[in-house]
């Protein structure tokens, strides 16, 4: 009998463990430079739960704003307040990780500065 209930607790212990093992998550490095967005077209997979890893090389502020995007993904609770009204600030010299699981489709980013994305700090999204 004893035997018994400690292979159930180690079979308990093992599948609980293995549940709430967290998915690996790819990296996507993204760049904000003066005037550019890099990549400008950025490629993800639908469902599949991505790392955006927005990197500020310049040496004043921008943001990466992409409304219908975030809005249509999931974030995760640790990036929720990373995201402000579909929009990630990036301070001068700055890197901000915000982790979501995307939704299909084609959606919009820019930045939102004054004329930024008029001289170049724009592109899309595409989630397949």
């Amino acid at each position: 009998m004893r035997k018994l209930v400690m292979a159930s607790l180690l079979i308990g212990l093992s599948a609980s463990s293995a549940q709430s093992a967290p998915a690996s998550s790819a990296t996507v490095d993204v760049t904000l430079s003066s005037f550019r967005i890099s990549p400008n077209i950025i490629h993800l997979r639908a469902g599949v739960p991505v790392v955006l890893r927005f990197q500020n090389s310049a040496s004043g502020g921008h943001n990466f704003s992409a409304m219908q995007f975030f809005s249509a993904a999931r974030l995760e609770a640790a990036s929720i307040s990373r995201v402000q009204r579909g929009t990630v600030e990036v301070p001068k010299h700055g890197t901000i990780n915000v982790e979501l699981i995307p939704a299909a489709g084609r959606y919009p980013i820019k930045c939102t500065h004054t004329l930024h994305a008029m001289f170049g700090m724009k592109g899309t999204i595409i989630v397949d």
